[in-house]
């Protein structure tokens, strides 16, 4: 975690000192999302996506020209849906679970703006993820073969079943907006593939990795516009 502290403060440094227009602020959307369960949870099923949030800040530099790196730090929810089963001599479990990951990530992606007006853009690079919540709820019916029949629910901090980091690969497209001089609207949609295998016991039949879609929607203010060159008066950014 704390090579991504380093990247923050050098996105900060460039920011400051770079001639180019940089900008900063927040962003919130929608997480779309699968991962493994534990298999000491789930003897076996099948896992669905489904919708969590993600929110936090970031900041937005222009190195040259059409080119920029984005870094951001989020808290970032991710969920799953889960219906399977346990097996035993003695008796059989139908679960239906719904499985949430909290994470703190940190991500710095270059940036490629495409005209002259930098409306269309599109950024790849890496995301680092430190987990600080998991747990899993639901309903479970167990039917023992001597005829007995129980319902309940299924309420467990699950924590200590995951890694408790998680690295990987995004990929994402937008458009930036001017919606006043000083402030631009970014919406985008963004794919993360997480290269950790997450779960500490596994069922190999699941999915080992995180695979997420972040639709996401980004409001920054202006820290800095570009500068002119002293001699020819020339824009380093335009």
């Amino acid at each position: 975690m704390h090579n991504f502290y380093y990247f923050i403060i050098l996105l900060c440094f460039i920011s400051k000192y770079s001639a180019c227009q940089s900008d900063a602020g927040f962003h919130a959307g929608m997480t779309y999302s699968s991962f493994p369960i534990p298999y000491n949870i789930i003897e076996e099923g099948k896992a669905y996506p489904r919708f969590s949030w993600i929110a936090g800040g970031g900041i937005n530099t222009f190195i040259y020209k059409n080119i920029g790196i984005c870094g951001n730090i989020s808290l970032n929810n991710i969920a799953s849906w889960f219906d399977g089963f346990e097996a035993s001599p003695s008796h059989f479990t139908d679960l239906e679970l719904n499985c949430r990951l909290s994470y703190l990530s940190f991500s710095l992606l270059p940036a490629y703006y495409f005209g002259k007006k930098k409306f269309l853009f599109i950024e790849g690079g890496i995301y680092f993820s430190y987990l600080i919540a998991a747990k899993a709820s639901g309903d479970y019916v167990t039917d023992v073969f001597n005829g007995l029949h129980s319902e309940g629910t299924y309420n467990k901090n699950i924590r200590d079943e995951f890694e408790q980091t998680d690295y990987g690969l995004c990929l994402a497209s937008g458009v930036r907006i001017n919606i006043t001089p000083n402030v631009i609207m970014l919406p985008k949609i963004r794919y993360n593939y997480g290269l950790v295998e997450i779960t500490r016991i596994f069922d190999k039949s699941m999915p080992l990795k995180i695979e997420s879609l972040v639709f996401m929607a980004e409001l920054d203010f202006i820290l800095k516009k570009s500068q002119r060159t002293k001699k020819s008066g020339s824009v380093y950014c335009n």
